[in-house]
C-alpha cells in the first residue's frame, strides 16, 4: 500500500503520526510532501509536487490550522472549502483515493470544533472517508483516567505515543478500505481553477537572486529580494491572489501586496528568522483579505523599524481563477467514517505497537 501526505507540520517530524505509518508492514511506501505552518492555501502547489496515480491513498491534514481562521474570520470556510474542491479534480481520472484527517487541537476541544464540522461536511458532501481525531481521543480515553490534556504534547500536536498508535491505526483502516473495491468515477461540475506561480522559474524578469534552500523534508528554489522596493507582476488573465510561498526563516522583511486601489499588508514577524542563514521554514501563508487582480499586481517589501536590512524569500503565489467546467472525482460508496469503524482490540493493538516503536 503506497501513501502520499499532504499536511502541516502534524504530519512532520519524529513525533508524528507519518513515522508509525511508515513502519506498518501493511504500508510499501510513504511519501510525504507536507508544509509546517501551511494552511489549504498550499494545495495549487501541493498537489502538483507528485503524481497521484502512484499512490493508493492520499492524506490531508489542515484541519488544525485553519480552526483559529475560520473562528476569526467565518467568511473563510467558504473559501477554504473551495480550494478543497482542488483535489478532486487532481486526483480525477487516478486510482488514489483522497483521505481527509482532522486532527484536533485545544482551541477545538474547548469550544464548538468549526474546522471539524467544515471538514466533515466536505467529505460527506463528496463522498470521501475520513478519519476524525477528536473521536479518536475520545476512543483513547474510554475506560481510562486520561484526560484531553494528556493526549497532547502541546496546544496544536497530540502527543508521541497517540500520534504513534494513530498511524498504526490509519495503516490498518486503509488496508481495510482498500479491499473495500471503492469505485473511482467521474461528474462534470464547476469549480475555480486554482494555479501556483513560481517566482524563481516563471518570474525571471524580477531583480534578484536565485537561492537554493534545503530542510529535511523539502528542496526549492527561491528568489531573494532585498531592500525597500516594489516589483510589479503580471497575469496571464484575471484571478484573485490567495496565498504567498516563502521562506520564513530568511524573510525579515513586512510584505505589501496591492492591485490598483486594493492593497494588503502582511506582517508574518520575525520569530522564524534566522540571521545565520542556514535554516528553512519553507510555508505558504494565506493572503488575507484575498486581493482580486485584473492584468496585474504590486509586491512592496517595507523595512521593519531597528533593522538595517529587509530581505523576502519569495517562493510564489497561489491564485485562483475564475470558475469553468471541470470533470472531478466521484467516489462510490458514500463517504466512510474511518474512526468510527475502529475497534477497541484495534485502540489496544496501536497502543502496544506505539510503545514498541517507542522502544527503538
Amino acid at each position: 500500500m503506497k501513501v502520499a501526505i499532504i499536511g502541516t507540520s502534524n504530519s512532520i517530524g519524529p513525533k508524528s503520526y507519518v513515522r508509525s505509518l511508515a513502519s506498518s508492514s501493511l504500508v510499501t511506501q510513504v511519501d510525504n510532501f507536507s508544509l509546517g505552518h501551511s494552511t489549504s492555501v498550499v494545495l495549487p502547489l501541493s498537489l502538483h509536487r507528485f503524481e497521484p496515480s502512484k499512490f493508493d491513498f492520499c492524506i490531508f491534514d489542515f484541519a488544525v490550522n485553519e480552526e483559529g481562521m475560520i473562528r476569526s474570520h467565518p467568511e473563510r470556510a467558504d473559501q477554504i472549502a473551495q480550494r478543497l474542491s482542488g483535489m478532486l479534480e487532481r486526483f480525477h481520472g487516478t486510482s488514489c483515493v483522497p483521505v481527509i484527517l482532522i486532527m484536533p487541537c485545544h482551541l477545538g476541544l474547548n469550544q464548538e470544533c468549526l474546522g471539524r464540522k467544515l471538514y466533515i461536511e466536505f467529505a460527506t458532501n463528496n463522498n470521501l472517508p475520513f478519519f476524525d481525531g477528536y473521536e479518536y481521543l475520545e476512543q483513547l480515553q474510554a475506560g481510562s483516567v486520561l484526560s484531553h490534556m494528556d493526549l497532547f504534547r502541546d496546544p496544536d500536536h497530540i502527543a508521541q505515543w497517540p500520534a504513534y498508535a494513530l498511524g498504526f491505526i490509519l495503516a490498518k483502516q486503509l488496508n481495510w478500505l482498500k479491499e473495500q473495491h471503492i469505485h473511482l468515477g467521474s461528474k462534470l461540475t464547476r469549480l475555480p481553477e486554482f494555479t501556483y506561480l513560481r517566482a524563481a522559474t516563471e518570474l525571471t524578469d524580477l531583480p534578484g537572486d536565485v537561492i537554493h534552500r534545503r530542510n529535511s523534508l523539502v528542496a526549492d528554489s527561491f528568489l531573494k529580494l532585498s531592500g525597500v522596493a516594489t516589483h510589479e507582476i503580471r497575469l496571464s488573465r484575471p484571478g484573485t491572489l490567495i496565498g504567498l510561498g516563502l521562506d520564513l526563516a530568511g524573510t525579515n522583511a513586512r510584505i505589501a501586496l496591492s492591485s490598483g486601489d486594493k492593497r494588503v499588508l502582511l506582517d508574518f514577524g520575525t520569530n522564524y528568522f534566522d540571521p545565520t542563514g542556514e535554516k528553512m521554514t519553507f510555508v505558504v501563508r494565506p493572503v488575507f483579505p484575498q486581493l482580486p487582480v485584473d492584468t496585474s499586481f504590486q509586491i512592496t517589501t517595507v523595512q521593519r523599524e531597528s533593522i538595517r536590512c529587509s530581505d523576502l524569500y519569495l517562493h510564489g503565489f497561489s491564485i485562483q481563477m475564475l470558475e469553468r467546467p471541470s470533470k472531478v472525482l466521484s467516489i462510490s460508496p458514500t463517504e466512510i467514517d474511518l474512526a468510527g469503524l475502529v475497534q477497541r482490540n484495534d485502540i489496544r493493538e496501536g497502543i502496544l505497537a506505539a510503545q514498541a516503536l517507542l522502544r527503538k
